[in-house]
């Protein structure tokens, strides 16, 4: 079996010119979404806060309004960003208005919103092991989707430019134009090539 590729931003600009993710993340009315308490951590968990990026200046309105409009998701997403915080890995854009924080957040809810507009039985699960699913691809380690590991750190390890690939594959999912496949076991990943899909 071929090793997958890492996603890097390279990567993903050559998926999107073969027409494998969107062009760009969707802009709908807003800008461009431009120490784990345990006593092992995994290779790819970095030991202190990953890259924040640029602040980012635009209003956040667009962003609140969709949060808002989660409803009882809401309280997934809460927990996500406590076990991020806890994990030394905070994603709170109350704290700080970064490139890295709004990608997450965007993706999160983007996650959220699309496994509940499918009316999936646990969309708040379903929404967990597609974030983990997408993180396990754009790093290339499958320990992101060990259910050991909290959600929260797992997303929060992303630094910016991974957490940009984060929300473009999360909106690509909502878009319907990400092709998701599953291991015997049952383990959600994206294949490496499109044919694999078909």
């Amino acid at each position: 079996m071929r090793r997958r590729e890492p996603m890097t931003p390279e990567r993903m600009v050559w998926m999107r010119r073969n027409g494998w993710l969107p062009r760009e993340p969707a802009q709908r009315d807003r800008q461009p979404r431009d120490a784990l308490t345990t006593t092992t951590l995994t290779p790819w968990l970095p030991p202190t806060a990953p890259d924040e990026g640029t602040t980012i200046t635009f209003s956040l309105d667009g962003v609140s309004a969709d949060y808002a409009a989660l409803g009882d998701l809401r309280d997934d997403i809460t927990a996500i960003a406590h076990q991020a915080h806890a994990a030394g890995y905070p994603i709170s854009l109350k704290q700080l208005c970064s490139e890295r924080r709004y990608y997450i957040a965007s993706a999160l809810i983007t996650l959220h919103r699309a496994c509940g507009d499918r009316q999936t039985a646990d969309p708040a699960t379903m929404a967990a092991e597609l974030a983990r699913c997408l993180v396990a691809h754009i790093i290339d380690d499958e320990a992101a989707q060990q259910p050991g590991i909290p959600l929260g750190a797992v997303v929060g390890s992303l630094d910016a430019a991974h957490a940009r690939i984060f929300c473009s594959l999360a909106e690509a999912f909502e878009a319907g134009q990400l092709a998701l496949m599953f291991t015997g076991g049952g383990r959600m990943y994206l294949p490496e090539d499109p044919d694999q899909s078909s």
